[in-house]
């Protein structure tokens, strides 16, 4: 569970950060690594689809912009396009992802999650969402962790 929180809060550092052009344009290291570990992963998830996957994605994408659908809804669309191929290299960039912010963090092993596939097809669609989507709409349609952690 551990785990899902720290995830959950690099996404969301991601997601303020694409928001903020101030970050962007910072002149802070760190801060200029994390944009470009999340714009090579955004990169590599557009590069992975097909041309009309891609459309299909960015559509539903614009649907989740508009609140027309929900997180879960949005990423269950996304993921039920992905072919096998498109979903390992969907896997690879968020792997890539998580391997940069870890060595940023100075932290080159954190827990993994428990079970078979911890980036499964369902949590791969989400996180193209988490890409791909307004940051204000991704931030305010994410789950909350629970109260207890």
């Amino acid at each position: 569970m551990v785990y899902v929180v720290k995830i959950l809060a690099a996404v969301i550092i991601s997601v303020l950060f694409q928001a903020t052009p101030a970050v962007r344009r910072s002149p802070n290291p760190q801060a200029q690594a994390i944009v470009r570990i999340h714009d090579g992963a955004r990169a590599a998830c557009l590069a992975a689809l097909t041309p009309d996957h891609r459309s299909a994605a960015l559509a539903i994408v614009a649907k989740f912009d508009a609140q027309s659908l929900s997180y879960d809804a949005a990423g269950d669309a996304v993921a039920d396009l992905l072919s096998d191929a498109e979903l390992h290299a969907i896997q690879a960039a968020h792997a890539n992802m998580l391997a940069g912010w870890r060595a940023l963090m100075h932290r080159p092993t954190l827990p993994t999650p428990p079970g078979p596939d911890p980036m499964g097809r369902p949590r791969a669609g989400r996180f193209v969402i988490e890409l791909l989507g307004d940051p204000g709409a991704v931030f305010a349609q994410m789950p909350s962790p629970p109260p207890s952690l």
